[in-house]
């Protein structure tokens, strides 16, 4: 039976750098705002109106929101006084507690934005009440690489009412490209690099893990023609050869039916491992799943890759997790992505807990 416990509001939520809070009016990068051009008076004015406003409604997301673990954040350095800071620092009512250091960033535009020095980052915020300590890690939250990327989580521990709490922000390995090898020829490193990843923040006893898995929780019935894989693999195509469309690679057949050819014995379990093995390595270790995929996509590419674990012993879940759409992205009619990014390339989720 619940108590009268502690209530507080977590969400969980893929900025993607910020990126999207400075594009321009047409939605493309090419009059990005840059560090060079970093004051709005030099602006123009409809690009001055556009990132107020996105700025704006961004901040808004995060009204009733207690603990916020974002991915895809940005560290700059210490000395950094941009006008990107005082959000980085604070959004809203509430204030940066921790947030670890994966790597530098490698995107041109990124280096575009915030400079040679910024880090890719998760970082988790909380209200000011509930800061127990702030914690900043680098190599001691460094989680197992895969493809040569580096990938990190943050962890705080925050004094909620009169119960202590453990958070953790993850951003594990993967993406739409990873489905593909975990689902054909590169199986065992994908799926075991994953697992390893989740384990180390297992370890670390957090009474809450969650952030983007980047591996889609999918249930139903796969066939060789599910449109989701054929289109992941005409997309990598694509960013490959920066062509606007391709069609269907005799390569991507071998791929394809490397999987479809194993029997069924050797290929379910292997589906299995990928899709549902992060789950079901959470559950082992005592967690529970804050909602399933029937709350929908959070990613533009489709499917339910933002999660939320927390231990029952100590928390109750109050009523069901809620996806925030409205400003986040816009749905397309037809096509891959499915989404138009407006704020971010993921929607936030949040859920409400009770301390026991």
């Amino acid at each position: 039976m619940k108590g009268g416990g502690t209530k507080f509001t977590l969400m969980t939520f893929n900025v993607e750098l910020l990126l999207e809070l400075f594009k321009g009016h047409s939605g493309g990068f090419a009059e990005m705002i840059t560090r060079e051009t970093a004051t709005f008076d030099s602006l123009t004015p409809h690009l001055k109106d556009d990132i107020k406003t996105k700025i704006d409604v961004f901040k808004r997301l995060f009204e009733g929101i207690d603990v916020a673990c974002l991915q895809e954040n940005v560290i700059l350095p210490a000395a950094d006084t941009g006008i990107y800071t005082n959000l980085l620092n604070h959004i809203g009512n509430l204030d940066i507690v921790a947030s670890c250091h994966s790597h530098l960033f490698e995107w041109p535009i990124s280096k575009q934005l915030y400079g040679i020095l910024g880090k890719l980052s998760n970082s988790i915020y909380a209200k000011p009440a509930y800061i127990r300590k702030i914690t900043l890690c680098d190599d001691a939250c460094k989680i197992p690489t895969m493809n040569n990327t580096p990938r990190c989580f943050s962890e705080a521990i925050l004094q909620i009412g009169d119960g202590t709490l453990r958070i953790a922000s993850l951003h594990a390995s993967g993406g739409r490209f990873d489905d593909i090898k975990a689902l054909t020829l590169d199986s065992d490193t994908v799926v075991n690099t994953k697992i390893e990843q989740v384990r180390s923040v297992i370890e670390t006893g957090s009474d809450i893990i969650c952030g983007d898995f980047n591996t889609k929780l999918y249930s139903g019935e796969t066939s060789n023609t599910d449109p989701y894989f054929k289109d992941l693999m005409k997309a990598r195509f694509k960013i490959e050869t920066g062509k606007a469309d391709v069609v269907w690679n005799k390569e991507w057949d071998e791929e394809w039916n490397a999987f479809w050819s194993m029997n069924e014995e050797t290929r379910w379990p292997l589906y299995e491992t990928w899709m549902f093995g992060i789950d079901s390595v959470l559950k082992t270790a005592g967690y529970e799943r804050a909602y399933g995929n029937e709350i929908g996509d959070t990613t533009l590419y489709g499917g339910t890759v933002d999660m939320v674990y927390y231990k029952p012993e100590k928390l109750y879940q109050v009523g069901k997790a809620e996806r925030i759409t409205d400003g986040v992205m816009a749905s397309k009619d037809s096509g891959f992505p499915k989404y138009t990014p407006i704020l971010s390339d993921h929607f936030p989720i949040k859920v409400q807990f009770e301390i026991k």
